[in-house]
């Protein structure tokens, strides 16, 4: 499922990016092809619901509008990335649950300097002791 709030932004930086002109009309050609949607369960908004979506980024100030063109600012920018940064970081505390709870997790083998600690006896040292 898309979350077509913080993909118009996407998209919206990209236009701006390469120069071309931005609108809720572009961005609609641009999350349907030309057929139309794929698949039932594939819900395209529709063009009220992203104008919306666009007003309210230029009353935050996210965006701007120069003539029929709708810009990114850079407000807009540090949001996006704000919102990366809290999702990547959720991603990765979910990863660190995951493993643990998988028993995949690797144990920690540094001392409180930080320094890497050995941690186990070499597989040398096994095989030693199990010929003895």
């Amino acid at each position: 499922m898309t979350n077509h709030k913080w993909n118009v932004l996407n998209i919206m930086r990209f236009y701006t990016r390469i120069g071309q002109p931005f609108n809720a009309k572009v961005y609609l050609d641009f999350v349907t092809p030309g057929d139309g949607p794929l698949g039932r369960n594939k819900t395209i908004p529709t063009l009220s619901e992203i104008q919306l979506i666009i007003r309210r980024y230029i009353e935050n100030g996210w965006a701007q509008r120069v003539e029929d063109n709708v810009v990114i600012t850079s407000k807009g920018i540090k949001a996006m990335q704000d919102r990366e940064y809290k999702t990547s970081a959720a991603y990765e505390e979910k990863r660190k649950i995951d493993y643990i709870a998988k028993g995949f997790a690797r144990p920690d083998n540094r001392d409180a300097n930080g320094k890497y600690v050995r941690g186990g006896v070499s597989s040398r040292k096994q095989k030693k002791e199990t010929q003895k």
